[in-house]
């Protein structure tokens, strides 16, 4: 019950003042945070998002930052992009068309179906197998592992 109250303060103050699109960092994690892939929890109409501003290089070399054996590193300089980016959120806040009730643009669901798995699938398999309904597999494999360990 706490945290939906916290989420409902937070949504309240996001009403109020907007929500920046920036990148979030602490030591030598950075993250894009993007407001716009979830207005309709915010009473906004959801539209196509536009691209993670982040290159998947990008994103793979960030993640795989680690503080071990960098005792004298300066993140600030090192991450000087993304502070700047932090720098200028109040210029890049996000605002869309509000909506008595969370609805979405018409070519967002098209957008959605395209770039989403409706079904959740055992990563192991290859995708050309899979057609329809998936099996027990995962289930079968869990009880297996379970009955093992106990």
């Amino acid at each position: 019950m706490v945290l939906f109250v916290a989420y409902k303060i937070y949504v309240q103050a996001v009403n109020k003042v907007g929500d920046p699109d920036v990148f979030l960092i602490c030591w030598e994690i950075v993250e894009a945070h993007l407001p716009e892939r979830v207005l309709r929890q915010f009473g906004r109409i959801q539209v196509i998002p536009p691209e993670v501003p982040m290159s998947p290089e990008q994103h793979q070399m960030l993640h795989g930052l680690v503080r071990t054996g960098r005792r004298n590193k300066d993140w600030f300089n090192h991450h000087m992009v993304y502070v700047s980016s932090w720098n200028e959120r109040h210029d890049n806040i996000v605002d869309g068309e509000r909506a008595a009730t969370p609805t979405v643009d018409p070519s967002y669901l098209m957008w959605y179906y395209r770039h989403t798995i409706m079904y959740i699938t055992n990563p192991g398999l290859d995708s050309g197998e899979q057609q329809g309904y998936q099996n027990y597999g995962a289930r079968y494999q869990l009880m297996v592992w379970y009955y093992t360990v106990v």
